[in-house]
């Protein structure tokens, strides 16, 4: 079900996202941010020679978090390769979004997602309305159905010899350990009061470039799945216009038509227009 998003005003986002900023568990404390060098996205040289972020082992164990690592080795990141899960891998999406689900933060969302008719009050359906749009598989001109707005948002993928995607802080730092990811410089960044951050950042994955990508670092899985998907509902394929510890910045969902049922194509915070709000 689709919605005139001309009936959820600006101030009704930012209202609401305060709310849902007001309960988050910071992190932001448990994570070095080793900035560096200030880069641009036409740059080629490497102004950071060290890591983005250094994160406490305690932060992976958080519930959520742990529940999204283990998705991480389910995909694979060649969007012209279909995706065959496995019943445990199945099993393991379950397991994550029945621990967003049970989060206040997504409670709430859930709660404004009602009062405006986009979902109804069986907690299945809710978790059903999730599950499409995060993780309904599609064809990205591939031929293949090899990619999904979750594995887009939270992981990353190649794309015709491009790296898209990766727009989560988790996966970043875990592709830092691992050697995968070389952070090269940020372009931009934005304090959220003292519990997160959106950096704007370049880098290489496997030595593919990103010439730019923005990610929050500090977030809990479900804040960042909630502002996702509430500006996907109201504001598809235009700036959503948040407000989180009384900064205002800007939210990119972008649709994924697939039969024609709209699916997250990308989504990722926007910090170039500040001067804007």
């Amino acid at each position: 079900m689709q919605i005139n998003s001309t009936k959820v005003t600006d101030e009704e986002l930012r209202q609401l996202t305060e709310i849902l900023f007001s309960r988050e568990n910071s992190l932001l404390h448990q994570i070095s941010v080793n900035l560096q060098g200030r880069t641009s996205s036409n740059d080629t040289n490497d102004v950071a020679p060290e890591p983005l972020l250094k994160v406490s082992d305690r932060v992976f164990n958080v519930t959520t978090i742990a529940k999204l690592r283990a998705l991480f080795d389910n995909y694979h990141m060649d969007t012209s390769v279909n995706e065959n899960f496995t019943a445990a891998e199945l099993q393991e999406q379950d397991d994550f979004l029945d621990t967003v689900m049970a989060t206040h933060i997504m409670n709430l969302t859930m709660g404004f997602l009602q009062s405006k008719g986009i979902v109804s009050s069986n907690p299945r359906s809710q978790k059903d309305f999730l599950k499409t749009i995060w993780f309904k598989l599609y064809d990205r001109g591939q031929g293949a159905l090899g990619s999904s707005g979750f594995e887009h948002v939270f992981l990353n993928e190649i794309d015709k010899g491009r790296i898209i995607g990766l727009h989560n802080w988790v996966y970043f730092s875990q592709g830092e350990r691992a050697g995968h990811v070389d952070y090269k410089g940020y372009v931009n960044e934005l304090d959220l009061e003292t519990k997160a951050k959106i950096i704007e950042v370049r880098f290489t994955y496997k030595d593919l470039s990103k010439p730019v990508s923005t990610l929050f670092v500090g977030t809990t899985p479900e804040l960042e799945m909630a502002l996702y998907t509430i500006c996907f509902q109201f504001r598809p394929d235009e700036l959503c216009r948040l407000s989180l510890g009384g900064k205002n910045f800007s939210i990119q969902a972008d649709r994924w038509w697939q039969c024609g049922q709209a699916l997250i194509g990308t989504t990722y915070p926007n910090i170039q227009n500040l001067k804007l709000y």
